[in-house]
């Protein structure tokens, strides 16, 4: 099974809006004036932009990522005196978790 076969809906209806609107493109002539060709190009200009993106952002995220960035323990603890000493914050371990 490939492992794009669910992206295969954005692919086809992105061909569709595009033949749709080289077709637009070539036949003016089956418009009644310029508003109504001009909005039907821009209608599937936009309609086209969007199947783009949202293919994308589905092909994106397949991809699982995990990313942890250490911290500095150092700078960590300088923050924690800091907030214990201008704002009255107890560090965690002062913390009495659940009860009066």
């Amino acid at each position: 099974m490939d492992n794009n076969e669910h992206l295969l809906k954005y692919k086809q209806k992105l061909k569709r809006y595009k033949s749709e609107f080289e077709y637009t493109l070539e036949h003016r002539d089956k418009f009644e004036n310029s508003f109504d060709y001009f909005q039907k190009l821009s209608y599937l200009w936009r309609i086209t932009g969007d199947m783009l993106t949202a293919w994308k952002v589905d092909d994106s995220m397949a991809e699982k990522t995990h990313i942890e960035l250490p911290l500095d323990q150092t700078k960590v603890d300088e923050h924690n005196k800091f907030l214990e000493k201008t704002q009255g914050v107890p560090a965690d371990e002062d913390v009495i978790v659940g009860g009066n």
